[in-house]
């Protein structure tokens, strides 16, 4: 509805889900693994949240929580690195990438539980439905560090396969009804960043925000109305240098 945030902090200590406010106040926790959990997605009613999580056994796995706090559920169970879900239209499905082929693939696991099923076959990662459910949009890699890729798509049933000309920096885009939302490079700068949109119905492109000299954070959104958008934006790295001494 607009009216609430989801988002990954390591406030607490190690990075978990989170929901808050859109002026950010009203922080709530929602997990508690203590160790790195991501990628949230809310659900078409609102009532979910979607998200991955590393597992102790060295994979990362697919869940789901109240977006209200309290219960979680498990969808997936190992079998290789399943990320970055996103819920079908309708709220059936949810979708994410999965690595236990030997290379990127998006699949699809019943939001009620139950076995997943691939879905693309020629290497596919970070899925979004259409509107209508009859396209699925995707990139290639799932590279964890972000990047520049091309983005794709298919049907729902994963015949065919065509790239859009588009290229979609740190893994930031969402479809809408008319088009879809990214973040590109700008121009021949590596370090800019615009806010682009891209229509279907003209298969073109246009600005709609110069963000300037900024590094996204593979995270981005788009309010229900269209009027904000919501991304991440490295403001700083740094590290310490540590002296042991008497060391053998």
């Amino acid at each position: 509805d607009g009216k609430r945030i989801a988002f990954e902090s390591n406030r607490s200590g190690a990075y978990e889900i989170w929901v808050a406010r859109t002026d950010g106040t009203g922080p709530m926790q929602l997990t508690s693994f203590g160790r790195d959990t991501g990628s949230p997605h809310w659900s078409p009613d609102g009532r979910w949240i979607a998200f991955d999580t590393y597992m102790s056994s060295g994979g990362w796995d697919i869940w789901i929580v109240d977006s209200e706090g309290g219960k979680l559920r498990r969808l997936t169970n190992g079998e290789g690195i399943s990320h970055v879900p996103s819920f079908s239209r309708d709220g059936k499905w949810i979708y994410f990438g999965n690595d236990r082929t030997g290379r990127w693939e998006v699949c699809r696991i019943p939001f009620g539980g139950g076995a997943a099923m691939q879905v693309t076959h020629r290497g596919a990662s970070i899925p979004q439905e259409s509107t209508d459910g009859q396209v699925i949009y995707y990139l290639k890699t799932g590279n964890p560090r972000g990047g520049v890729e091309p983005l794709y798509e298919t049907s729902a049933s994963g015949i065919g396969e065509h790239a859009l000309g588009i290229m979609v920096a740190d893994r930031a885009f969402q479809v809408v009804g008319n088009g879809i939302y990214f973040i590109s490079p700008a121009g021949n700068d590596d370090r800019g960043r615009e806010i682009r949109f891209y229509q279907f119905a003209t298969h073109r492109t246009r600005i709609i925000q110069a963000l300037g000299d900024v590094r996204s954070y593979l995270g981005f959104s788009v309010s229900p109305d269209r009027r904000t958008f919501l991304y991440t934006v490295v403001q700083h790295y740094g590290s310490n240098l540590m002296l042991m001494e008497k060391f053998r």
